[in-house]
């Protein structure tokens, strides 16, 4: 474990900081959202009423959600038992040559 130990503290050097060395960062703020033409306006942080929800709402999405689940769950059983099928089918047509 000590010989580990003294291989980490000889590596504290390879871990180079290019923006410490050059001063600092080399792009300023926004400068990539401007060079990809990316603007952003009547952006509101401070807007949070569409993240709460009532109860009714909650257990309205919740039950939404499960039935959208539900029927999922049965496509899924049944994508499967027909894939069962034809894996039987191909072996059944193969046993017969």
């Amino acid at each position: 474990m000590a010989a580990l130990m003294s291989d980490y503290d000889s590596m504290d050097d390879f871990v180079v900081d290019d923006e410490e060395e050059e001063g600092g960062s080399r792009y300023r703020a926004g400068s990539i959202r401007e060079m990809f033409g990316v603007r952003y306006h009547d952006v509101d942080d401070d807007d949070d009423d569409d993240m709460e929800v009532s109860a009714t709402q909650l257990m309205r999405e919740d039950r939404i959600s499960a039935k959208m689940g539900k029927l999922e769950d049965e496509e899924e059983e049944r994508r499967l038992e027909e894939e069962e099928r034809n894996r039987r089918r191909r072996m059944r047509e193969r046993e017969r040559r």
